[in-house]
């Protein structure tokens, strides 16, 4: 005799009053994700009136299904962006975002990162030995923007006065893919207006610096594989994710060792952890909070529905503190296993993956080695948070440390 399997009724996600987007959730949003987490597998936030996925497994399958998850409405929380957004790397699906993508990341390869190890790992050496005389200093201004400055801005090849406005034109951006009605995104606007039309300014690609990322991509408008405006589009990409988000990485790692102090001591002991020490960073304090996606048609998610035509909120770091696929997750563990590849969801997942996570993981890694080599402890002298509707990090970090030597 056949068994009939009973199908799992359909149910209308919970609703929960939780605005994410309130300075107090942003300086501490742990307790409001494990309540979305705890709730159902899907819920609604009524304050903003989206949907939620923080579950690891439902994040992580959601982002690989584009076609019922969009990106091609744009991935933040409000009409303005979202607009902007449509037909960037972005705001694109398949086959479209696989081509503009394809441009993105030519730079970003391996093979060409890895070209840039040992010019990094001579100036995070100098960098941090510097430091380490010191013996107190602020980790975010004199640390962690070091390189990304010092290196990526000048990879990216805007004249001086384009580089000098990257750090406010990326967080502007973040901050402008929050939900409607809110202070960060309205504030920010101008600002991403701004950086527009500087992208779009006629005269930008003489200025660029020859061998520059960005003049080696005007090359693809030359060659008649982008127009004008994707080009400027690709450019934004360039601009807007490449600098804030590995800083605060790098920051978030400093301050969890200057916690930490054990930690710090068992990588000095084993510097081979220091691979799983930079995932489980990314994991625990993932510098990219969550984007959204907009559901094409109806979809069940684990019995929940979403109707069609849906923001779905896609929580990258609830995800990354989710008991059901992380043992302890709200203990920063360098000997963790299954942090990487498979595991934390810091960079996305599938088509739109992190385009330049190799260059984020080789700057934190040879901060890393070098402070390693430098520093026998790091303590917490303050801290004060950045609030940004997307990211999240720091402003200031103060540490003291001992130097090695």
């Amino acid at each position: 005799m056949t068994e009939t399997k009973t199908k799992t009724p359909e149910q209308t996600p919970p609703s929960l009053n939780i605005n994410l987007f309130s300075v107090s959730s942003l300086e501490c949003p742990y307790e409001n994700y494990k309540t979305i987490r705890d709730t159902a597998p899907v819920t609604y936030l009524s304050p903003d009136g989206i949907y939620a996925l923080g579950r690891y497994t439902n994040v992580r399958q959601a982002l690989t299904d584009w076609e019922k998850f969009s990106s091609s409405e744009g991935v933040a929380l409000n009409d303005g962006m979202n607009f902007a957004l449509k037909g960037t790397t972005l705001g694109s699906n398949p086959p479209e975002h696989g081509r503009l993508r394809s441009v993105l990341t030519r730079p970003l390869m391996p093979q060409s990162i890895n070209q840039l190890r040992e010019r990094m790992q001579g100036l995070a050496a100098e960098l941090i030995n510097n430091l380490a005389k010191k013996g107190q200093f602020d980790a975010v201004p004199d640390l962690a923007r070091h390189l990304p400055l010092t290196v990526v801005s000048e990879l990216v090849g805007l004249p001086e006065e384009g580089r000098q406005r990257m750090l406010d034109w990326a967080a502007a951006g973040f901050n402008c893919m929050g939900p409607s009605g809110n202070e960060r995104v309205e504030n920010g606007f101008p600002t991403i207006m701004e950086m527009g039309k500087y992208v779009s300014d006629p005269s930008l690609p003489d200025r660029l610096r020859p061998g520059s990322w960005s003049a080696t991509l005007y090359e693809a408008v030359k060659s008649g594989e982008l127009v004008e405006k994707e080009f400027q589009s690709v450019i934004a990409g360039y601009l807007t994710p490449s600098l804030d988000t590995t800083i605060f990485a790098i920051s978030n790692m400093i301050k969890l060792f200057a916690e930490n102090p054990e930690q710090w001591a068992k990588l000095r002991a084993e510097p081979a952890l220091a691979a799983r020490a930079i995932n489980e960073a990314l994991r625990i304090e993932s510098p990219l909070q969550y984007f959204s996606r907009l559901t094409t048609e109806e979809v069940n998610v684990d019995g929940f529905v979403i109707p069609a035509n849906s923001r779905v909120l896609m929580m990258f770091a609830s995800a990354n503190r989710d008991e059901r696929k992380f043992q302890n997750p709200e203990t920063f563990d360098i000997t963790r296993a299954s942090t990487g590849g498979g595991g934390h969801l810091a960079f996305g997942t599938a088509h739109h993956m992190c385009a330049g996570r190799n260059l984020a993981l080789l700057e934190m890694r040879v901060l890393l080695d070098e402070m390693i080599k430098q520093f026998t402890s790091i303590r917490l002298i303050s801290e004060k948070r950045v609030i940004n509707n997307m990211l999240r990090g720091y402003q200031n970090i103060v540490i003291e440390v001992d130097p090695a030597n």
